[in-house]
């Protein structure tokens, strides 16, 4: 599971992400550099599944993911981990980004529920309202 948390995408490396960069303003945001953000907010608050987070450039997901990674010491259930991922939206401007952030935040779901024990439950619609394609600056989708 760590692995997927982790995992580095290609199209985000060498001369894609430069041409990436120019051309859509992307920037890929380090798993180090994620989790020292989301460390900065008490234990209590990470830990509250009923809080709500939003990403509003969302990329390939990793900061959701991270955060319901950081998440998990509150994960027992599959009605905690439906809730913990109801709760974490994230608005992207690439269609391409916005089919990654959905698959990689179901196959982490998926891998979640299998650590722990369970069946994961249907995720696919909530993942699919909350994380959208717009432009957070000037249309927000939420």
């Amino acid at each position: 599971m760590k692995e997927l948390v982790k995992a580095k995408d290609d199209t985000m490396t060498g001369k894609n992400a430069k041409d990436r960069a120019k051309k859509f303003a992307e920037v890929t945001t380090s798993i180090d550099l994620i989790d020292q953000q989301i460390l900065l907010l008490p234990k209590a608050v990470i830990l509250d599944l009923s809080k709500t987070v939003l990403d509003p450039c969302t990329g390939d997901g990793r900061y959701l993911m991270r955060y319901l990674y950081h998440r998990l010491p509150s994960i027992k259930t599959a009605d905690d981990l439906a809730q913990a991922v109801s709760t974490l939206y994230g608005v992207e401007l690439q269609q391409e980004n916005v089919t990654r952030a959905r698959n990689n935040m179901l196959a982490l779901s998926r891998a979640i529920a299998g650590h722990l024990g369970f069946k994961a439950p249907k995720l696919q619609k909530i993942i699919n309202n909350n994380i959208r394609q717009g432009d957070f600056l000037h249309e927000p989708t939420f």
